[in-house]
């Protein structure tokens, strides 16, 4: 794995915590303005926050293509400024939100349901599974869904915005500018008993080496566990820059990377796979996901493995960078 790249899991999208005295506030790059931070918070404080007011007119709140467009406006400034302040930049929009904007997507309920009942968590639930099949893994990526507020919070891409706006749950999209929830737990090998030989060998992937068998015992654990993907470097095209920029060639590369990667999960629903984060420089990606999607993982002739993610350094080690 890419050393940089796993530094940067944990620098940039907010695992680590601070351990000054007294704590500081977890921070983390802005996804709707990487020249920015913004601060992470607990999931269940998130929640507390609610949905927020729908005061524009339509479905999708034109701030939210307008911060699609400055993305890009930013992105080519700081191409063109190729300064090391850029060059971080850049890779934290590689990682977490190339091309997106991070929105709250708010879904059409009964005003008179009862908050905190099963009915309407029931109900919220349900509706939330219905958006997230009809969009790709490539087109949003969950951050939180709300259990008692009719509301999901994630990264759209156009093409997910634009199918939010006809989809009949939803009742308005607009960019979201609480704190971020922190993330969804994750279960390490670590946390694991040691496995018996031989356990999962009937679980699909198992056999043909293609996935991890601790990934199954942590489903036993979770509805939904971290995993590390990697599809075969056979889907990127052929390696032909011979440019003296170096720059502009290591552009190029992750542009393709990029390109490659929304291919593959385009083949996979925004519910199976929770994306957190990628590589910039290989095709590797962290996602939540549950069973129905690490099983489809294990038929996908692009997959080579699907690993749970295993400890071997305390994250609380790391500083958060203000």
């Amino acid at each position: 794995m890419n050393v940089k790249c796993l530094l940067g899991c944990f620098l940039l999208l907010g695992t680590a915590t601070a351990v000054a005295e007294p704590p500081r506030v977890p921070v983390t790059v802005d996804p709707n303005d990487p020249e920015k931070r913004r601060t992470i918070i607990p999931r269940e404080a998130r929640e507390q926050l609610a949905v927020a007011p729908h005061t524009w007119t339509g479905v999708v709140d034109p701030q939210a293509y307008a911060t699609l467009e400055r993305q890009h406006e930013i992105l080519k400034r700081l191409n063109e400024a190729r300064t090391d302040d850029a060059h971080m930049i850049l890779f934290a929009m590689d990682m977490q939100f190339p091309g997106t904007v991070y929105v709250e997507v708010q879904l059409k309920h009964d005003p008179d349901a009862q908050v905190d009942s099963e009915e309407n968590r029931a109900a919220i639930r349900e509706k939330q599974r219905r958006v997230l099949r009809s969009l790709t893994a490539a087109e949003f990526r969950v951050r939180q869904l709300f259990e008692r507020s009719p509301g999901l919070v994630g990264h759209a891409s156009r093409e997910g915005l634009d199918k939010l706006a006809a989809h009949p749950d939803v009742a308005g999209i607009c960019p979201d500018d609480e704190p971020l929830p922190e993330k969804l737990k994750t279960i390490y090998k670590n946390d694991l008993s040691p496995g018996v030989p031989g356990e999962g060998v009937d679980e699909p992937g198992v056999a043909e080496g293609k996935v991890d068998p601790d990934v199954y015992r942590a489903l036993t654990l979770t509805d939904r566990v971290e995993v590390t993907i990697s599809p075969g470097n056979h889907l990127l095209p052929p390696r032909t820059d011979v440019s003296a920029d170096v720059w502009a060639g290591d552009r190029l590369r992750k542009e393709a990377v990029r390109q490659a990667r929304d291919r593959f999960l385009a083949g996979f629903s925004a519910e199976e796979l929770w994306t957190w984060s990628v590589c910039p420089g290989d095709l590797s990606i962290w996602s939540f996901v549950n069973r129905e999607g690490v099983e489809k993982l294990a038929e996908h002739p692009d997959v080579e493995r699907i690993r749970l993610l295993e400890l071997v350094f305390a994250p609380e080690a790391l500083s958060v960078e203000r």
